[in-house]
């Protein structure tokens, strides 16, 4: 059975070797994205950014547990994390806090390390929505990588862009931006501003 036919099946294992396909940019990733593209374009994105703990992961957990509870919907979860010095892979640390959600066939988290890329997200954040939107997740939430985490240059984060509803998550307390994060495009890029 082809990659493509299993992951529109629903086919849990198949996608979880695309995504890693995908982003790591094998050609073998490439031709299966481009045989799922006709399927894409239904999804609801969902775009969460914020400076560090500032409950980004907990919102995101809050969420998807409303969505699944609610209105049953299948959630995807891309959660951005910093790169890992010694292993340039994802720290994890975001996945730790939605522990509530393990255990759910409707639900697929996907840790992405941010490999150097500027702006919360990783090079490969689209590609592996496209593959989430093909495979029938109807709410994509994206996590990105907080606000500073990315090293120094970090322009605005994606969610302004690619999310259907980009969300800033700001600390109880904050009256007024924080210097400097107007800069990082945190404040005033998003649809929605959630104070924690």
């Amino acid at each position: 059975m082809s990659l493509t036919k299993s992951i529109l099946e629903g086919n849990r294992l198949a996608l979880a070797r695309l995504l890693t396909q995908v982003e790591n940019d094998l050609p073998e990733g490439h031709s299966t994205l481009a045989e799922l593209f006709p399927y894409t374009g239904k999804a609801h994105l969902i775009g969460v950014t914020g400076a560090p703990g500032t409950g980004k992961s907990s919102l995101v957990n809050q969420l998807a547990l409303q969505y699944r509870k609610t209105i049953e919907k299948k959630v995807a979860i891309i959660a951005v994390d910093p790169s890992s010095p010694f292993t340039g892979g994802a720290v994890l640390g975001d996945r730790v806090r939605m522990r509530d959600l393990s255990g759910d066939e409707g639900v697929f988290i996907r840790s992405m390390a941010s490999r150097g890329s500027l702006g919360g997200v990783a090079q490969k954040t689209a590609s592996i929505v496209q593959v989430f939107d093909a495979a029938g997740y109807e709410i994509i939430i994206i996590e990105t990588v907080g606000g500073g985490e990315g090293g120094a240059g970090h322009r605005p984060p994606i969610c302004h862009d690619a999310g259907d509803h980009p969300t800033g998550v700001v600390p109880a307390g904050l009256v007024r931006p924080v210097p400097g994060a107007t800069r990082l495009g945190v404040r005033w890029s998003a649809g929605a501003t959630v104070f924690e």
